[in-house]
């Protein structure tokens, strides 16, 4: 790159490492995840999906091919101040991207420029990769329990609870985002990974996957994920729900076109997480003994 692309990359804060191929695994805190939270009812598969987030690369000037003037009036056009760039040092044969956008930064600033034919910059590729990760939706799975948990229905102490969440929503899925201008594409896939199941009576969360379906003859050993209650939700002749939650992990993984443009700080979405809590309720069968 020529002296005034260096000092426009440098002014952007560039380090180069690559984008996260699997960031966040099992039980991290995750603090850059998107995190999506529902409250949902016994019997349903789901509660709908999580909401895409904003279009950071809406309404971007996104221009090809500038000739050195053109550059200079683009980036006065920004309002940055160029008393640092000679214009007199700009090679009359070389033309530049510009990409500007006013919700979205580059680096602290919110455009980049750089000369045709050259990668373009990593933070631009990290927007894209940004603007896939906000694209994403996951399903939001009910937490599945047998016996049902409901107030008719209830869950029996001292006897294993199966888990499971539905198996047709415990799928990855992948959304593109780019900018053909550029020939930047950036697939985002959200894979889910592990889920978390809070019973709600004050014990800790136990760590499962999907789960599995209850059906008849299945033997309580085999639960893949289950929990044994021994309080009920009955209490001074009243009966208060507990709180039973599932947290499913769905871990981010990118692919970008031009491969080779894979680069930059991993500062994009390594997970996205879903929270959904149901009622359940919990009884007790109390034997009778005779003489």
């Amino acid at each position: 790159m020529r002296k005034l692309i260096i000092s426009l990359v440098l002014l952007a804060g560039t380090v180069a490492s690559p984008l996260p191929v699997n960031a966040g695994g099992a039980g991290d805190a995750n603090p850059d995840a998107l995190k999506y939270t529902a409250t949902a009812v016994a019997g349903t598969p789901g509660s709908g999906t999580s909401p895409k987030g904003r279009d950071i690369l809406k309404g971007c000037a996104i221009v090809t091919g500038l000739t050195p003037e053109q550059l200079l009036d683009y980036l006065g056009g920004t309002g940055q101040d160029l008393i640092n760039f000679n214009p007199t040092n700009l090679p009359q044969d070389t033309f530049y991207h510009f990409i500007s956008c006013p919700v979205t930064n580059f680096g602290n600033i919110n455009w980049m420029v750089w000369e045709v034919g050259d990668p373009a910059p990593p933070e631009v590729v990290r927007a894209v990769a940004r603007a896939a990760a906000n694209s994403s939706t996951v399903p939001l799975p009910t937490p599945q329990t047998s016996p049902d948990g409901t107030r008719d229905i209830p869950l029996i102490t001292q006897l294993p609870t199966w888990y499971w969440t539905d198996p047709t929503l415990w799928q990855p899925d992948s959304v593109t985002a780019s900018i053909p201008e550029f020939g930047i594409y950036v697939t985002a896939t959200v894979t889910p990974t592990i889920s978390w199941w809070d019973p709600g009576d004050g014990s800790a969360p136990i760590t499962c996957q999907a789960g599995q379906l209850w059906t008849p003859g299945s033997n309580d050993n085999d639960a893949p994920c289950s929990y044994t209650y021994t309080a009920t939700t009955q209490h001074n002749g009243t009966s208060e729900p507990y709180k039973l939650t599932t947290t499913i992990q769905w871990d981010l993984t990118y692919t970008c076109v031009p491969a080779n443009n894979c680069t930059g700080p991993p500062n994009v979405p390594g997970a996205i997480i879903t929270e959904v809590t149901r009622d359940i309720w919990v009884t007790e069968i109390k034997g009778l003994i005779t003489h």
